[in-house]
């Protein structure tokens, strides 16, 4: 009814199905369809395939240095296909050996010597062959003759692309300075070449036949540097054999690292790559980078800066110190370790104190100090003292002790002035009464001159929420005044290292600008120790105190970091350096660093021994 009419049965009943056509070429390796061959390509699917010989022409490259084949990889973007170059060695026969060593070098020496040609040119290269003649008889003492060869697998769409390829190739070594470079098709044996491509290699003993000395030269070494598949770009190696390799380095289990950034500047861009700059205090930067292994991987980051920088990367929580406090006397810790949160509390605050006041070597104040703040605490604190005499056995009298959410409740360390008043009225004799008189009045001086540091409540908030990932207390502005800055360092330190919770990472932004004997730090090492704390140090400046050598007891040894990060060095800090890593720094990376030139940084990585001299281009 549709004017469609049904086809017959009948024509269909005696009708032979339809053959495929027969394949013509040789089923290949994994690809069900295998490789069609003509003379100069092979045809597999939609892909056009072209397999050359690599041959160097004799003497163009006598001058380079090791690995400079590896500037056969093209440093520009090849378009219409993809370049596959694979190089070869095997060990020549024991008797093909011998005869070439025994008779044929020196016979092959002998007939140029003798066989003067009227070309300059020739006579020249003959000349140079004979020397390199010399060379292999003298290295066959100790060394062996290997083949080694050079292939050239060229992919593309259609055997125009492939032709294209080639003459990107050819042109791209021509702009690149690159001489004697043959690209040779094997026509008529694509397949065959193909099939053989990791066993066959061609003796040629014009072009392919060396001692193991020389033929090592001409290895492909792309680079001794990082080339993370999931890592960051830090900047292009520096010593990598390829033109502007970059540098990627996986920062996400590095956990504790030194920066010594020696008065560099890393080059510094945010946001991408465009606008960059090199910047001052970089060593910021460096760490920031680091860290970032440590938010990706979903951590929490607590940043004390002491070298300024307005920077702060996603998910951060800012305190400026200089408007925030942190009271000093609050003793933060839990009940199961109250006895060690109050007497690292009372070290911490006697420290603070003799420092404040600069009577660090005066013996009346240091003896007398310390036990009356532990009376004062345990007897008068807020009346009736906050602490017991005896913790072990009375703890619920010495929880008293730790800070609650009400930070308004505790006492400030003016509230302490009472105590050193009646101190004055205690003492026995004339020099007593002057050494008691005197601590008075620093005491009084330090709460009217630091009244944030002094005589203030927490401000602090007491909970950080999930998104706060990335917490700074920036004690960049506290101003030139560095044994303030050491003293808010050491309390702040003291605050940080009690909030961070296990497995969390803190970054000392600055640790020189600071000056704080090792030996007061020493109780936060074993926290942070016990809580599996990790820690990013980083010094901007050379001929500080304060360095990694000094501070390895607090920062620990260079051989125990997952990272180092060198800049510029002296050469003390070279051979300091080397004690306290176990191992010399390679003589081009020192002699880099010595030159402390602008944007140039030295990454090591303990895990694997890997490290690269990197040109930085940071990324925040």
């Amino acid at each position: 009814m549709f004017g469609i009419k049904k086809k017959s049965k009948k024509s269909n009943k005696h009708k032979s199905p339809k053959k495929l056509p027969k394949f013509k070429g040789q089923s290949g390796f994994t690809y069900p369809f295998g490789f069609i061959e003509n003379d100069a390509y092979l045809f597999l699917g939609r892909q056009t395939w072209s397999i050359f010989d690599i041959v160097f022409q004799y003497g163009t490259n006598r001058q380079v240095g090791i690995g400079w084949v590896t500037r056969l990889i093209p440093s520009s973007l090849i378009e219409d296909g993809k370049v596959i170059l694979v190089q070869r060695q095997k060990g020549v026969p024991k008797d093909v050996e011998d005869s070439i060593v025994g008779k044929r070098i020196n016979s092959s020496a002998l007939t140029m010597d003798n066989n003067q040609d009227s070309d300059a040119r020739e006579n020249s290269k003959n000349s140079s062959r004979i020397t390199d003649l010399g060379i292999a008889a003298s290295l066959s003492k100790n060394d062996v003759i290997v083949d080694s060869d050079m292939v050239l697998i060229v992919k593309g769409k259609r055997p125009k692309d492939v032709e294209q390829v080639i003459h990107d190739l050819k042109l791209n070594y021509q702009n690149d300075d690159i001489h004697g470079v043959l690209i040779v098709r094997r026509t008529g044996e694509q397949l065959k070449s193909l099939k053989e491509i990791l066993i066959g290699i061609h003796d040629d003993s014009y072009h392919n036949t060396d001692m193991t000395t020389v033929a090592a030269g001409r290895m492909f070494m792309p680079s001794a540097g990082f080339s993370d598949p999931r890592g960051v770009f830090v900047g292009i190696d520096r010593y990598s054999l390829i033109n502007n390799n970059p540098a990627i380095i996986d920062f996400s289990d590095i956990r504790n690292a030194v920066i010594y950034m020696g008065g560099v500047r890393p080059y510094v861009s945010i946001g991408g790559y465009e606008g960059g700059a090199f910047m001052q205090n970089g060593g910021t930067a460096v760490s920031h980078v680091i860290a970032d292994g440590n938010y990706l991987n979903g951590g929490r980051t607590h940043h004390i800066v002491l070298s300024h920088n307005d920077f702060h990367t996603t998910d951060s929580l800012v305190f400026d110190m200089n408007k925030e406090a942190i009271n000093p006397f609050e003793v933060f810790g839990s009940p199961e370790t109250v006895v060690q949160d109050a007497n690292a509390n009372f070290d911490k605050v006697n420290t603070m104190l003799l420092m404040a006041a600069g009577a660090e070597n005066n013996d009346y104040i240091k003896a007398n100090l310390k036990s009356n703040l532990i009376d004062w605490y345990t007897y008068k604190a807020r009346g009736n003292g906050i602490y017991s005499p005896d913790p072990e056995h009375e703890p619920i009298k010495a929880q008293r002790i730790l800070a609650s959410d009400d930070h308004s409740e505790y006492p400030v360390p003016g509230d302490f002035l009472l105590n050193a008043n009646n101190m004055m009225s205690e003492a026995q004799s004339p020099e007593e009464r002057r050494d008691a008189k005197l601590m008075y009045q620093v005491l009084s001086n330090l709460v009217a001159s630091y009244p944030s540091v002094f005589n203030k409540h927490t401000t602090l908030p007491n909970v950080f929420t999930s998104n706060d990932r990335n917490i700074y207390y920036d004690l960049s502005n506290l101003g030139e005044d560095q044994k303030l800055t050491s003293i808010v360092f050491l309390n702040t330190l003291a605050y940080v290292t009690h909030r961070a919770l296990p497995g969390e990472v803190i970054v000392i932004d600055g640790i020189d600008e600071m000056d704080l004997p090792v030996e007061t730090l020493y109780t936060y090492k074993k926290r942070m120790d016990r809580k599996n704390i990790g820690l990013i140090s980083v010094f901007e400046h050379t001929n500080r105190s304060i360095n990694p050598i000094s501070y390895e007891d607090f920062t620990g040894r260079l051989n125990q970091q997952d990272m180092v990060v060198l800049g510029g060095i002296t050469p003390d800090d070279e051979v300091a350096f080397g004690r306290s890593w176990q191992e010399s720094l390679p003589r081009t990376v020192a002699n880099q660093l010595k030159g402390a030139k602008k944007g140039i940084l030295y990454f090591y990585r303990n895990r694997d021994h890997l490290g690269a001299l990197v040109d930085t281009h940071l990324i925040l």
